[in-house]
């Protein structure tokens, strides 16, 4: 961003140090990011997965390629490939939202989460031609779009594009009325964005052709 080699220099120097200390044997693996989760997560991953993807994209250095190849997998381990299925008359079950492709958080917390480098991951795919990543990133994104308000009212919120972090598919949940099917409207703006940027990265740029694409590509994905 800056043009300064020494903050280049130390920057590439912690993507080699993070990958000694994590995931060159995961001896010690991606744990302790989400704040509320001593254990295992998936939010640890996904930043020593965007170290390694930017020191990729910056270097072309095939070393931090396969760095961040690794930790791509790690993370993908907490989406879901199947559906889970919803407690009858639960929102989730209402609307006929499915759980495949969407990510979890931890070991610990057992509920769907939003956040996600759902582009990244696909673009990374792309790059090594690993089809497994890019249908991951596209999988996810594909998600995304059954929790987002499309009309007042939908979701429990009044605005249509507003869309909750969380969704809750097990027996664990800050109440019971949430266990196996339900959702918060915990809705602060990076949730909104997040998917917006994503979607936006989808179409390949910004402005309003690429916004015409985005919207061609969510009605694909629903």
């Amino acid at each position: 961003v800056l043009g300064d080699a020494r903050l280049r220099a130390q920057a590439l120097r912690l993507v080699r140090a993070y990958d000694r200390a994590f995931s060159r044997n995961f001896r010690s693996p991606f744990a302790r990011s989400t704040l509320d989760a001593a254990c295992e997560d998936k939010e640890a991953g996904i930043y020593c997965f965007l170290a390694a993807y930017r020191a990729y994209l910056a270097t072309n250095d095939p070393t931090f390629a396969e760095q961040a190849r690794i930790a791509g997998e790690w993370i993908s381990t907490f989406v879901y490939f199947w559906n889970v299925g919803s407690r009858a008359g639960s929102i989730c079950h209402q609307e006929g939202f499915s759980s495949t492709f969407w990510p979890g958080v931890s070991v610990q917390n057992m509920h769907l989460d939003v956040f996600f480098p759902a582009f990244e991951l696909a673009d990374l795919g792309r790059r090594l031609r690993d089809p497994m990543l890019v249908g991951i990133g596209e999988g996810v994104m594909a998600a995304w779009t059954h929790g987002i308000c499309q009309r007042p009212g939908h979701w429990g919120f009044p605005t249509p594009g507003e869309q909750g972090e969380q969704f809750f598919q097990t027996n664990w949940g800050l109440s019971i009325d949430h266990w196996r099917g339900g959702a918060n409207r915990w809705n602060p703006a990076w949730i909104i964005a997040l998917v917006l940027q994503a979607a936006l990265k989808f179409s390949g740029g910004s402005g309003n052709a690429s916004r015409r694409k985005s919207r061609a590509h969510l009605q694909r994905c629903r």
